[in-house]
């Protein structure tokens, strides 16, 4: 009777600490939201307070040249004053944290139209809004350095403008760009920091970016886990439903095939042979097996695009969906580290939005190579898919980590109150093992983990 009172107390104290840890988290998350100024402007590399102009500018409004403002509420505006606004030539265009749009306004709008419709200011766009935040630390990668002196980026004029029209404006800065995106607001260009400083209060633009870091091809190894054994099936009660008729697009390292897997259904819109991990990707996406059926892909009667991968997405991958009904795209490559929302992330995701039919796959991690700034070591912070399988999985946490292992499974088994939970857990641990195994009999190289490696294939050895 002693020791239930005596495990009762312990209880009780656990669920306190647990309660004031939780209470202290939520307070200071709260604290932390209710804080934050709704007149803030929130930019990843300083915070902006900005003060109430709206009545000098309906005064000087007729001064200014840009019909691109920032435009301040001091609460988000309600959709009925959204649409309102648009029909009186205000589009709101994208919106920035605290309470605020980039808009453009019509050339028919009359300032006094602002008033009465909680609107704090109107300003002009902040350097540290159109600048990329690696630019204005000049905190500089490999990749995007051109020279001693120059750095490559991208040049984004604003929603609705052609920058080849501004093109005057760019000669008279000595910049020339040396390509041009899909998007007709993207230009390519080599400039030096004091151009980058010029270009930058230019109405017209929106944005300046570095350019993307080069692709890095991703695991090539992945085939057996990608099978769609169930719905695309030759036996006579299978579902047989192999996307016959869908059109598919790889976006990869140039030329696949030639290869009777993909007879009558392969259109290469690229002349570069260099590589093969496109040949990978396209097998696992849609070769037909016709020669060793085990390796048989997931869509087996689609037709297939193929391009070469194209980080910044300024390529055809839009007009191969509008034109050839292209539905799925895939870019089984990485990019280096996550640089936030960029115009990149911005063009994928319009693509999208705007046509709803189209989906993108992406693979689910990178090189490898890189901490991040995450602080977890280079093993973690950019991981390529076949070590994810068995990473990020309980697997890791409790049988490499002995003195773990052993407190959690002392703590489930004695513990009456946490046995049903210990047990799932168990079984979750024991379905990761298994993904390990497999994906370690596919490539042994992947298992980079010391204390991981013996054990699959000692377990290997004994099933043969």
């Amino acid at each position: 009777m002693l020791k239930l009172i005596k495990h009762a107390k312990n209880q009780i104290k656990l669920y306190k600490k647990i309660l004031f840890i939780t209470h202290y988290v939520i307070y200071d998350c709260f604290d932390t939201i209710l804080c934050q100024k709704p007149s803030e402007l929130i930019l990843r590399t300083e915070t902006i307070e900005l003060q109430p102009n709206l009545n000098e500018f309906i005064n000087t409004s007729s001064n200014s040249s840009s019909k691109y403002k920032l435009l301040s509420f001091h609460t988000i505006p309600t959709g009925d004053v959204k649409a309102s606004l648009k029909s009186n030539g205000v589009d709101l265009l994208e919106y920035v944290p605290n309470n605020s749009f980039i808009v453009r306004f019509s050339s028919l709008l009359s300032p006094t139209y602002l008033q009465d419709k909680n609107i704090k200011g109107v300003y002009d766009l902040p350097r540290a809004l159109k600048l990329d935040y690696r630019i204005i630390h000049w905190d500089l990668p490999h990749h995007a350095i051109a020279d001693e002196n120059n750095i490559n980026v991208a040049i984004i004029a604003m929603n609705g403008l052609n920058v080849k029209d501004y093109s005057t404006s760019l000669e008279q800065n000595n910049i020339v760009p040396y390509e041009y995106g899909q998007d007709i607001r993207f230009a390519y260009c080599v400039m030096s920091q004091a151009q980058v400083e010029a270009v930058v209060k230019m109405p017209w633009v929106r944005s300046i970016e570095l350019i993307n870091e080069p692709g890095k091809p991703k695991s090539t190894e992945g085939r057996s886990l990608q099978k769609s054994n169930i719905i695309n099936s030759d036996l006579s009660n299978g579902l047989s439903y192999n996307a016959n008729g869908v059109s598919l697009q790889v976006r990869d390292d140039g030329l696949v095939g030639p290869h009777i897997d993909y007879q009558g259904r392969l259109t290469n819109l690229t002349t570069d042979a260099t590589g093969t991990h496109g040949d990978g990707v396209a097998g696992v996406m849609g070769g037909a097996g016709n020669i060793d059926p085990t390796v048989e892909g997931g869509a087996s009667g689609a037709d297939i695009y193929v391009i070469n991968y194209q980080a910044n997405f300024q390529d055809n991958t839009l007009s191969l969906h509008q034109n050839d009904d292209v539905m799925i795209t895939n870019s089984s490559y990485s990019n280096g580290c996550n640089d936030g929302y960029t115009s990149t992330t911005q063009t994928v995701d319009r693509q999208i939005i705007d046509n709803p039919t189209l989906m993108h796959v992406f693979s689910a991690g990178n090189s490898n190579n890189n901490d991040c700034g995450y602080g977890a070591g280079d093993q973690w912070g950019n991981m390529i898919v076949s070590k994810k399988v068995c990473k990020v999985h309980i697997l890791s946490v409790f049988v490499l980590q002995l003195q773990k292992s052993i407190f959690w499974i002392l703590h489930t088994f004695l513990d009456t109150i946490h046995r049903i939970i210990g047990i799932g857990l168990l079984l979750h641990m024991v379905t990761d093992f298994i993904d390990c195994l497999f994906m370690y009999n596919q490539c042994d190289e992947c298992a980079t983990e010391p204390a991981l490696q013996p054990i699959l294939q000692s377990i290997k050895e004994l099933v043969n």
